[in-house]
């Protein structure tokens, strides 16, 4: 019993360790994307991530910061 439950917490670790990985890696292709963006294409893509909550509620105080 107990060396199965040891084989089930590593399986547990190496899997967290995968995701981890993976998460650093879309971590450092998002940044890489990020630095090669212009000012303009930024503003374009918050305009579109927060146009939708600004109409529903135009005092949102999140989106209406993150707009300007």
């Amino acid at each position: 019993m107990k060396r199965r439950l040891e084989k089930v917490l590593h399986r547990v670790f190496q899997v967290g360790i995968v995701v981890k990985g993976l998460d650093g890696i879309l971590e450092v292709l998002g940044d890489a994307m990020l630095f090669m963006a212009t000012q303009p294409q930024i503003a374009r893509f918050v305009g579109l991530l927060t146009k939708e909550e600004l109409v529903e509620d135009p005092k949102d105080f999140l989106a209406s910061h993150v707009a300007q």
